[in-house]
């Protein structure tokens, strides 16, 4: 028993002693962590990296841009194309069919 008491008295002394040492950790650590993030050459670079941001982002939202004009342009003069072409085929078909239409007629004309 007398050694359970000694144990628990320990640990409680260790656990009051380790939480005021962490809390001065967490304290430092947050001290330093303020002073570096309100330095002024941390904060010069952080500028200076949104603005790179910033600029790479219109430079792609201008390709980007550029690219779909390309793609419209493209997919506009393949459907002339296949106007065109289907425009054409139905002028053959309806060609072949005025043949044989023909052809029916004059072979029914001679019978």
């Amino acid at each position: 028993m007398k050694f359970r008491m000694i144990l628990l008295v320990g640990v409680a002394a260790g656990l009051v002693l380790a939480s005021k040492r962490g809390r001065r950790a967490v304290t430092a650590l947050s001290e330093k962590a303020q002073d570096a993030w309100t330095d002024p050459t941390l904060q010069k670079v952080i500028s200076q990296t949104e603005q790179s941001a910033k600029d790479a982002a219109a430079a792609a939202q201008s390709k980007v841009g550029a690219l779909v004009d390309q793609a419209t342009a493209a997919v506009d003069t393949a459907r002339e194309r296949a106007v065109k072409v289907s425009k054409h085929a139905q002028a053959q078909v309806t060609d072949a069919i005025d043949a044989a239409v023909d052809a029916v007629g004059r072979d029914s004309d001679t019978d």
